[in-house]
């Protein structure tokens, strides 16, 4: 038997053909579904739920079973993604259908009359809790794990599809509504390259992914002791605002204003459509990618190096310590001290140093004072260069002269601008922003294309 939808007034019902099983099941907590679910309760239509709202997914195979005249479609303003079939007699929302679908499936909202035993239906995640407040998380408590959707069978057609319906009658757009959920600059042309957001749309909480892990992520072990190790370890290298975010569970974790100010020199950045490279290499899928450059150093880096020396600002500390390889964290760490007055000293792998001197450069430009490694400046340093006068250092290296200086004088600190986890937690800047900015273009990634060495890069999206 065919799930459907029924109206209020119970003049339109519209079956599922294929929906005795359900593609998906979500809770949602976007603003999009839920202002038009207001607008339409706003015609006298069903009273609008609380969110996360209980969305139902089907196969793209319908059925107007009774009543097709008094079905209508709109959409909240022109330009959204969303199209709602809604029953014209009593403002019944009975089914939605959006990009992200695919034209495959089709959404049945709560308080549309269907005829489906919810506790039957397999509840496999919660989406978009970016939009909720502080607040409306904490009451809800931990979301499900996010599932894979189910692959289903996509045979012949029984009825006909949501797009048909909607060219057979048509879209009515009411135009001055106001809404939360999609922004008024999501209209886009069929040739857009960049997705662009506002400072309004930085992030303003930080996500952790340790918090949704299936499995506790295993603690890194002491070098010497080979234990794991606990915050008094870390505290010679770290202020302790970090450390308890490299430890913490907490699944949003608030970015202080200071933070959020300096992020508005160059956040949000753009997203961009690679339609040339998508036509070069002759293929029909859609290439996006998320540009890090317009950062003052020119990477991703200093996501996490500005709030790595607010913290220690906030902390006293006198001066940070930390290495870099080919220059991007060193040039980043030194741009956010400069930032909060806090004095940069770095150790660069001496090959690097010799070869890149413009990256050395942009690091005293911002007052940092930059070492070739492996130096004098350290213990480790003398040992290995008495050793081999001509060795040409290693990120190894230079992480171990960085380390021994921050914790063999008092009041300095060491940064890390990969592989701990308050660096992947602050680089999710990037993905929270690339999430608003795929919905903008109308599309959901199938697929993340990243480097990976330390995981700040990848970590982000």
């Amino acid at each position: 038997m065919a799930a459907s939808v029924t109206c209020k007034c119970q003049a339109v019902v519209v079956k599922f053909l294929q929906g005795r099983k359900p593609v998906n099941r979500l809770h949602c907590s976007c603003y999009d579904c839920v202002d038009a679910l207001v607008f339409a309760a706003g015609k006298g239509g069903p009273a609008a739920p609380e969110r996360p709202l209980d969305l139902v997914y089907f196969r793209n195979d319908l059925q107007v079973a009774q009543g097709e005249d008094n079905i209508g479609f709109f959409k909240l303003k022109e330009g959204y993604p969303t199209t709602r079939m809604y029953a014209t007699c009593c403002w019944t929302v009975l089914a939605g259908d959006h990009p992200n679908y695919q034209q495959k499936r089709v959404v049945s909202y709560p308080g549309s009359g269907l005829t489906m035993d919810y506790d039957t239906i397999e509840l496999r995640g919660r989406v978009n809790d970016q939009d909720l407040t502080p607040e409306e998380r904490a009451a809800l408590g931990d979301p499900f794990p996010r599932q894979p959707i189910e692959p289903f069978e996509v045979g012949p057609l029984q009825g006909t599809t949501f797009q048909a319906l909607v060219e057979k009658h048509g879209i009515w757009i009411p135009g001055g509504v106001p809404v939360r959920g999609t922004p008024g600059w999501l209209q886009q042309d069929s040739e857009t390259t960049k997705y662009f957001l506002s400072e309004k749309d930085i992030p303003t909480h930080w996500y952790n992914i340790q918090a949704d892990l299936p499995v506790p992520v295993p603690p890194p072990l002491h070098p010497g002791t080979q234990q794991p190790i606990g915050p008094t370890d870390l505290a010679p290298l770290f202020p302790m605002a970090l450390i308890e975010q490299e430890v913490s569970q907490e699944r949003y974790i608030e970015i202080p204003k200071e933070v959020r100010d300096v992020y508005r020199i160059w956040r949000p950045s753009p997203l961009f459509r690679a339609r040339r490279l998508e036509k070069a290499l002759g293929v029909k899928s859609k290439i996006f990618y998320k540009y890090e450059g317009v950062s003052p150093s020119g990477s991703h880096k200093p996501n996490t190096s500005v709030p790595q020396a607010f913290y220690n600002k906030q902390a006293g500390t006198k001066k940070l310590c930390t290495e870099t390889g080919a220059g991007q964290w060193g040039c980043s760490l030194a741009f956010a001290g400069k930032v909060f007055d806090v004095p940069v000293e770095v150790f660069q792998v001496k090959v690097s140093y010799n070869q890149k001197p413009y990256r050395r450069a942009m690091m005293e430009t911002w007052g940092a004072t930059c070492y070739a490694s492996p130096s004098q400046e350290t213990e480790v340093g003398k040992q290995i260069l008495e050793k081999d006068p001509d060795c040409p250092g290693s990120l190894g290296i230079a992480i171990s002269e960085a380390c021994e200086r921050a914790a063999t004088v008092e009041d300095n600190k060491y940064a890390l601008g990969s592989v701990l986890n308050h660096v992947l937690l602050h680089q999710t800047v990037t993905g929270i922003e690339a999430m608003k900015q795929m919905e903008m273009a109308g599309e959901y990634p199938d697929v993340l294309v990243g480097c990976t060495g330390g995981g700040s890069n990848f970590g982000g999206l």
